[in-house]
């Protein structure tokens, strides 16, 4: 017998997320139906948002998506704590949006206590190809993160940033 907490209360509505979610990131779902999905399971998405195949969200933190943002396939959004995405934000394909992180432990366990922080991505940014920001950055408005970076710090308006760790090479005017 299924327990009745599983039937009726909380655990049902997780499954039925976590069910709507993985329908939602599989590549044969109709792009016009992803955001609906998406949407049935508590994340904010804006208007003319394109979300293609296989990006996984996952987490119980808020995630929100502005108007006119385009992600790419196989996009990973770790929302143990809230995730904001700006209008007009392109994300290229395999990029990895981390809010979560441990403290370093013991020499027994060196992944000590969870911890998260909350990420931000500024109005007009691209994020290039298997690019990876970590918990606490806050992209600015009109940058350019390129393919590879990994963003280990919050950045400056305008600017190109690239490598490990993600540095500022060029003003973007």
């Amino acid at each position: 017998m299924v327990p009745r907490i599983w039937r009726n209360g909380p655990m049902k509505r997780h499954y039925v997320r976590d069910f709507l979610l993985a329908v939602g990131a599989m590549p044969m779902t109709p792009h016009r139906y992803r955001a609906k999905l998406f949407r049935r399971t508590g994340i904010v998405i804006g208007s003319d948002v394109v979300i293609y195949g296989g990006a996984h969200f996952i987490g119980d933190s808020h995630i929100y998506i502005g108007d006119n943002v385009f992600v790419n396939s196989q996009c990973f959004f770790d929302s143990t704590a809230p995730i904001t995405v700006s209008s007009g934000v392109r994300i290229a394909d395999h990029v990895r949006l981390i809010t979560s992180t441990h403290l370093l432990g013991p020499a027994d366990q060196r992944a000590g206590k969870l911890t998260s922080s909350p990420i931000s991505v500024g109005k007009g940014v691209w994020i290039g190809s298997c690019a990876v920001v970590l918990p606490g950055v806050s992209i600015a408005d009109g940058c350019v993160i390129g393919a590879g970076a990994v963003v280990t710090n919050s950045t400056e308006p305008n600017g190109l940033y690239v490598g490990v760790p993600a540095r500022r090479i060029k003003d973007l005017s």
